[in-house]
């Protein structure tokens, strides 16, 4: 049986195929984020448009029945005291309930702040999620790159044939300017293709 002989290396055609995966799989990743923060800034906005009704659930029922029945008997013993006091029914003094159908969301100002926290917050983060997604594509289109230059004069600065940082500085200087940052994470990172597929 003739077993075909193991290729150790991508040919060109492959690793732009797979380069090209990488920047579609990305744009979809970013196109993610943009949906993700669209969805929840979505929710916020149902949450805050809410009105929760008393009898929209059984406890609340209950509960508020018996702060009603216990303010009409707090309110019992006021009026008996004011007419021991001599005040006039219309000008005594009293307690109330009442059901809020809404918490800190009931005023216009407040929904306005947190709407602008809540947008600002959400952007942040697709901007984030966007930024790291790009940073592993390019960490990966790197890997890609490096891994199919095989002479000196063709390598990546600072990155062998096997994506491995390379460190040339002399005592441990800071080779400014010479390695950009996506080739010196790709190869300290060592990120696998397979983890943005």
């Amino acid at each position: 049986m003739n077993a075909e002989p193991e290729r150790s290396t991508m040919t060109k055609a492959e690793r732009d195929d797979l380069a090209r995966l990488v920047r579609r799989r990305a744009k979809l990743a970013q196109g993610d984020a943009d949906r993700l923060a669209a969805e929840m800034l979505a929710e916020f906005e149902l949450q805050v448009a809410t009105d929760y009704h008393v009898d929209d659930d059984v406890v609340w029922a209950e509960a508020h029945a018996a702060a009603e029945q216990a303010v009409a008997e707090a309110n019992a013993r006021i009026s008996e005291r004011c007419r021991e006091l001599g005040i006039r029914e219309r000008f005594q003094p009293h307690i109330s309930v009442g059901w809020w159908s809404r918490g800190e969301h009931a005023a216009k100002e407040r929904v306005a702040e947190l709407r602008r926290v809540a947008k600002s917050r959400l952007d942040a983060n697709a901007k984030a999620a966007k930024v790291e997604i790009e940073r592993q594509s390019l960490d990966v289109q790197t890997q890609l790159v490096a891994g199919g230059l095989e002479s000196e004069e063709a390598s990546v600065p600072g990155v062998d044939a096997d994506g491995r940082a390379i460190d040339s500085r002399p005592d441990g200087a800071r080779d400014r300017g010479r390695r950009s940052q996506h080739t010196k994470r790709a190869a300290q990172e060592g990120l696998e293709i397979k983890q943005l597929m």
